[in-house]
């Protein structure tokens, strides 16, 4: 069984994102009238958007072990111990605007989990909606098998 689930969105769009550090990047060692302030500042601006779309956002998903899930987004990170997941779902979510949704870590104790890694239309038949329902399946299939169940 696999460890991670995510879309299949992320990894090309995080590229695609990175790549438009360059513009910030560009304006930083390129010619123009800016002095040095703005040179800093656009190239703290590329760095900043290369980290976190390299770095971060490349990341986002679930990733399952024995003990729990770890549901990496965007800024925070949630370990969660097999206990504390209740279960999981896909919704509409704020995280993708007034007509996406997103799957979701319903938690023992707190407030449901979204989950960036997971997205997707809201149109049932929509290619990235279909995959976020398989994508909650299989996760919902590992936690009954992980709890015991069957």
């Amino acid at each position: 069984m696999k460890r991670s689930f995510r879309s299949r969105r992320v990894l090309p769009l995080s590229v695609v994102g990175g790549a438009f550090a360059a513009l910030p990047l560009a304006l930083a060692f390129g010619p123009h009238g800016g002095g040095l302030g703005s040179r800093a500042e656009a190239l703290a601006l590329g760095i900043g958007w290369a980290g976190l779309c390299w770095l971060r956002f490349a990341r986002v998903g679930v990733y399952v072990r024995r003990d729990g899930v770890c549901v990496v987004n965007l800024l925070w990170t949630y370990r969660l111990k097999l206990s504390d997941v209740m279960g999981f779902r896909f919704a509409p979510s704020p995280i993708t605007g007034l007509a996406g949704w997103s799957g979701w870590v319903e938690r023992l104790h707190g407030p449901p989990i979204p989950i960036y890694g997971i997205t997707g239309s809201s149109r049932p038949r929509s290619r990235s909606h279909r995959e976020g329902v398989h994508l909650i399946a299989e996760l919902t299939s590992w936690l009954t098998e992980a709890k015991g169940g069957h």
